[in-house]
């Protein structure tokens, strides 16, 4: 790791809190890592956004706390044991990231309905094949989720590790409400982990004032990583 190079990013307006600012410590995106390099940036909180390999390092402020679901003690509560049950026509596979007509224009009507504040650009081609289609270092894979007539609800775009799969983005059909898409994905997210024997399911960044990070909070138990070690969260 300490062969690594780090740069530290300049301030820049924070997504989750209102009137601050944030700064990202990162990995130089044209580097090649290894197997055991990846492995490590996420026990040590980093995530990937397209070819980069981040975490957050504000000045004044942790409120960003990497978190992870433990596998072999999470048990589903009533709501997500109804929304498997509801969503028991789907068939889900997994694919390479391909960018394709049919996932481009899922992630264009779910940004149209979901982020309408423009935030992002539905229209970006190029963004959705940087972010969500790269494949740097050969461990990212899409979950396809379709009903019975071949139509595409959602997809969950997510990197295999050695200790776990990590939940990178996930966009879906936003008509489809009462499927509870974004659920119904981390709890298949869950199962593949279980299938495959892995510890974690690595769920992103939680911030406590964030009301659109208040979901995470469902799948208990689970680790953040806190003060440079991880611990057992309760809420």
């Amino acid at each position: 790791m300490s062969q690594l190079p780090f740069y530290l990013s300049a301030p820049a307006a924070c997504s989750y809190r209102a009137g601050r600012s944030a700064r990202n410590l990162f990995v130089d995106p044209r580097t090649k890592l290894s197997g055991a390099q990846r492995e490590q940036l996420a026990s040590l909180g980093f995530r990937r956004s397209g070819p980069t390999y981040y975490r957050p390092a504000c000045d004044a402020c942790q409120a960003c706390e990497s978190t992870r679901i433990d596998i072999a003690n999470f048990r589903p509560n009533r709501q997500q044991r109804r929304c498997w049950k509801t969503n028991g026509d789907l068939i889900a596979s997994w694919s390479l990231p391909l960018h394709t007509h049919e996932r481009f224009d899922l992630y264009r009507r779910y940004l149209l309905h979901r982020h309408a504040d423009g935030e992002m650009n539905p229209d970006d081609e190029e963004g959705f094949e940087r972010f969500l289609c790269s494949n740097p270092h050969g461990q990212t894979r899409h979950l396809l989720v379709r009903d019975p007539a071949g139509s595409l609800l959602a997809v969950a775009v997510t990197d295999q590790l050695s200790s776990g799969l990590s939940a990178v983005y996930t966009f879906f059909d936003p008509q489809l409400t009462r499927r509870s898409l974004g659920r119904y994905a981390v709890l298949r997210q869950i199962e593949a982990c279980r299938a495959a024997r892995l510890p974690w399911l690595y769920l992103g960044y939680y911030v406590a004032q964030s009301p659109k990070m208040r979901y995470k909070l469902e799948y208990m138990p689970q680790q953040r990583f806190i003060q440079e070690r991880w611990s057992s969260a309760s809420d």
